[in-house]
């Protein structure tokens, strides 16, 4: 999915309002799908293998495959860290900072000093993609102007 813009990836029952949780007109698990209209475009998936913490690392490959590479060698001593985000949902998204800021902007007053629920990608221009490794476990990849991969 093509994003332009700072995006957050976190798990999807931080940014969701209880109303909308599991809920036809608003983010449903079981369907990985964010149908709230105040989001242009996002990405909610199943994280694969319950809940958990992943890493999110920035790397210089621009290639979806030699990014799937990396994830399965499942070295990434070399690479910069960017962050970590935890899930208690088992299922994580991608969503636009501003979008998520507005749609529920007690997610950053509930989240803010706990950065290890949420990383945030500035000025990010490119695609995101997700990508299931030999284990199931879910990963998002990010290629474009900063290229960064989930594990």
């Amino acid at each position: 999915m093509k994003f332009k813009g700072s995006i957050y990836i976190t798990d999807s029952s931080y940014i969701a309002l209880k109303e909308d949780w599991a809920d036809d007109d608003g983010f449903d698990p079981m369907d990985e799908t964010i149908y709230c209209p105040e989001f242009t475009d996002s990405l909610m998936k199943s994280t694969g293998t319950g809940d958990g913490a992943w890493k999110v690392y920035e790397c210089e490959s621009h290639s979806l495959s030699g990014i799937q590479a990396i994830i399965e060698k499942s070295d990434y001593r070399r690479y910069n860290e960017l962050g970590e985000f935890s899930v208690d949902s088992a299922s994580a998204c991608v969503v636009y900072q501003h979008e998520a800021d507005e749609y529920n902007p007690s997610f950053m007053a509930t989240f803010k000093d706990k950065p290890l629920c949420w990383v945030l990608i500035k000025d990010f221009d490119g695609v995101v993609e997700t990508y299931y490794d030999s284990d199931g476990e879910l990963h998002f990849i990010g290629i474009g102007n900063r290229c960064f991969f989930t594990a």
